[in-house]
């Protein structure tokens, strides 16, 4: 199959892979349902009705949330890269961009809208049936304040590094992946905390003489300090442009050449 696009081939491509993973992916659902049915309960059997507030429900749903999104392309497209059971999907009549937008579909999108569906219902329901147990819902003004699109930017490149992942390992995908996500994250820091200390000394004395509340890079990259110190500045935004450009582009690049040139 050449490597173009039909729209109509792409459809019939994410129809059929609906059908045949749809059971994988309400059972994720299920587990991530079961797991705050099981919040619920312990907190009638063993804490004697504790109140659970929405602010800990929504944060433990964002949890649960993010783990089923880096564990989806595991779940869903793990034999893609195996010697023998990726055989029948290489041999499916559509092109490799039709494949690949199909599997951004499914696990960039459908996915993770089940698993959101799956946690408001269950919540709503809990709520309901219990609201001394769980007062109020998780998912009101709040707390959906407290969501930017840079958190949810950051969240996809998670997801994008471990869909890379599942592509490049043939064996141990999930602990391998795992480490190399760390592993790229660890060396970023120590790059960035060594130059920082040998090279620009100076810069965060600067820096450090004026107080400023910072909960992100992007804090950091709007800080008025950080316009004293020019050096340390264009290090913030090779870091910030490595984070937030370099690897999701690399990985979304990555996953598309591993199945291209996936060989069996």
């Amino acid at each position: 199959m050449k490597a173009n696009f039909s729209f109509k081939r792409y459809q019939m491509l994410l129809t059929k892979e609906l059908k045949e993973r749809s059971a994988t992916i309400l059972k994720l659902a299920g587990i991530l349902s079961v797991i705050i049915v099981g919040i619920w309960l312990t907190s009638i059997l063993i804490t004697g009705g504790e109140e659970i507030s929405p602010l800990f429900r929504f944060s433990m749903m964002g949890t649960l949330l993010v783990f089923s999104m880096v564990i989806a392309p595991f779940n869903l497209y793990k034999s893609y890269n195996h010697p023998k059971k990726g055989i029948d999907y290489a041999l499916l009549p559509a092109s490799v961009c039709e494949k690949y937008l199909s599997m951004l579909t499914i696990v960039v999108i459908i996915t993770p809208l089940v698993m959101i569906l799956s946690l408001v219902i269950t919540d709503i329901f809990l709520s309901l049936i219990t609201p001394s147990v769980f007062p109020g819902f998780a998912i009101n003004a709040n707390n959906l304040g407290m969501i930017d699109i840079s958190s949810i930017y950051e969240i996809l490149i998670l997801q994008w590094a471990f869909m890379f992942g599942n592509f490049l390992f043939k064996k141990s995908k999930v602990t391998k992946s795992m480490f190399a996500v760390i592993g790229i994250y660890l060396i970023l820091g120590l790059m960035l905390a060594s130059t920082v200390k040998v090279v620009f000394a100076e810069e965060i004395n600067q820096v450090a003489s004026f107080s400023v509340q910072i909960n992100s890079l992007d804090d950091l990259l709007n800080s008025p300090a950080l316009e004293q110190a020019p050096a340390m500045k264009f290090m913030m935004y090779t870091i910030y442009a490595v984070t937030y450009v370099i690897i999701p582009v690399g990985s979304l690049s990555g996953t598309f050449l591993k199945m291209k040139n996936q060989q069996y």
